[in-house]
């Protein structure tokens, strides 16, 4: 026997949040807290690259209001991909790979 307890919780698990539908649009724009969580990084260190350079691209949504596509965050995350700590340290300090740069 199905209860209403059941029925609502059913309904409730059915319907795709909204989060899982941005994270399916590659031009989805999260705000930074979002962003932050998405890369595993904080808030602040977006606010640092934004300053500095060298993050994910960013959307200026005001002149006090940013946010992160989607897309450019996987991208971001997908160019700090590396096979190990060698060649992470290369790509930092811009040397080639035979310590050239």
């Amino acid at each position: 026997m199905t209860t209403a307890a059941d029925k609502k919780a059913h309904r409730k698990r059915s319907k795709p949040s909204e989060a899982i539908q941005q994270s399916v649009d590659p031009d989805a724009i999260w705000m930074p807290a979002q962003a932050a969580k998405y890369i595993g990084a904080s808030v602040a260190f977006l606010a640092r690259k934004r300053r500095t350079g060298g993050g994910p691209r960013f959307v200026m949504l005001s002149k006090t209001r940013v946010g992160y596509r989607k897309r450019a965050l996987d991208e971001y995350v997908a160019a700090n991909e590396f096979a190990s700590s060698a060649e992470a340290s290369e790509a930092e300090s811009g040397a080639g790979p035979e310590g050239e740069g």
